[in-house]
């Protein structure tokens, strides 16, 4: 992981390479979780950056909108449906699928809407191998996926980070009960007590994919 860790080892917040735009600054907060698609347990394969605000905010919308969409086809689905998404500013603006063949449903997701794909985040359910063929073209800054394997150091662009989960083959929904911030509070379904904003970061909003919070500070 790219997260840094106390020595007890306490998860402490991460600084972000930079808020929603470059002149702001951002954080991110993990929290202890057995959630094997929380953002904090993906691992790092490729790249040694931080993430943007942004690139966060976009990998946990990628994962969701994967998850929704592989449960979606589950029940009229026999085998491992294929799915990838690309998602831009915080947006899916790619779905794509196949029932066989991992290369056509990426081709699907990248090909949607392609200007967007281009500094997007890319996420799917398959291996990424040089079968799926080269994202490099594409220029997605981050790639998730249950593994990546036989790939050489010209298939991402330069500074993309690539991520892997075995999780993402199967992704499960996020069960945790969610809180929204609205205008003068924060509303959602049981105890938010629990789960009030900090003081010190009182724009702060909760990621879907887990529990960790992320900060978007003005500088």
């Amino acid at each position: 992981m790219f997260w840094r860790k106390k020595t007890d080892p306490e998860l402490v917040e991460v600084p972000l390479r930079f808020g929603e735009n470059p002149y702001q600054k951002a954080g991110f907060q993990p929290e202890r979780t057995t959630d094997p698609l929380a953002l904090q347990s993906l691992r790092v394969m490729a790249g040694s950056r931080s993430m943007t605000f942004e690139e966060m905010v976009g990998l946990d919308v990628g994962i969701d909108a994967l998850a929704r969409t592989v449960e979606s086809l589950r029940p009229n689905q026999k085998g491992h449906p294929q799915v990838a998404v690309v998602v831009k500013h915080g947006n899916p603006v790619g779905i794509g699928l196949d029932a066989h063949e991992p290369a056509v449903a990426a081709d699907r997701a990248l090909s949607g809407f392609s200007a967007a794909s281009s500094e997007g985040v890319f996420v799917c359910n398959f291996p990424l191998t040089p079968e799926v063929g080269e994202l490099k073209a594409a220029r997605p800054t981050i790639v998730a996926a249950p593994a990546l394997e036989g790939l050489d150091d010209g298939w991402l662009s330069d500074g993309a980070l690539a991520l892997r989960s075995p999780a993402l083959e199967w992704p499960s929904l996020d069960r945790a009960v969610g809180r929204r911030a609205v205008r003068g509070g924060h509303s959602g379904a049981g105890d938010l007590k629990a789960r009030a904003p900090s003081e010190s970061h009182p724009s702060s909003r909760p990621s879907r994919a887990g529990a960790a919070t992320i900060v978007g500070l003005a500088a």
